[in-house]
């Protein structure tokens, strides 16, 4: 079963060999809760999918959301955030195994690139996009 966290710590262990510039740091967060601290900060919320999926229901079809938030007043930083990402998932040679130990056979969007969320930059003076993806994630047999 693919978890936010399970995303998390993937995002994690690969951050350094897709970021923008690729000493920047960032925060990758379980959603849904948002944090209101700190900046950088990518929140991953798994949600329902598109369910089992193949002649013998051996894979699921999870999607998820990458909420993406830039440093105080950079809006070019959001955006670097959430295309480096997004090009990530799109480019990433799959199937990959996650830390945890998650088959991802493909990601891919369920609709258009990133885009800004209403209501952005927060007071904070942060700007915020968001993107969702749908993930074909093989389930072990006997599960």
């Amino acid at each position: 079963m693919l978890t936010s966290t399970d995303l998390c710590d993937w995002f994690t262990q690969k951050w350094p060999s897709f970021a923008t510039p690729p000493e920047s740091s960032v925060v990758f967060q379980p959603g849904p809760f948002l944090n209101v601290m700190p900046d950088r900060l990518v929140t991953v919320t798994v949600s329902g999918g598109a369910g089992t999926y193949g002649e013998e229901q051996y894979e699921d079809r999870p999607t998820f959301q990458l909420r993406t938030r830039g440093a105080q007043g950079s809006e070019q930083d959001a955006q670097n955030i959430a295309y480096a990402l997004d090009q990530f998932l799109r480019v990433t040679l799959y199937p990959v195994t996650t830390p945890a130990g998650t088959l991802i056979k493909v990601v891919d969007r369920t609709g258009g690139q990133p885009t800004y969320l209403p209501g952005t930059p927060d007071e904070g003076l942060r700007y915020e996009l968001t993107c969702n993806y749908i993930a074909v994630v093989g389930i072990p047999f006997g599960s």
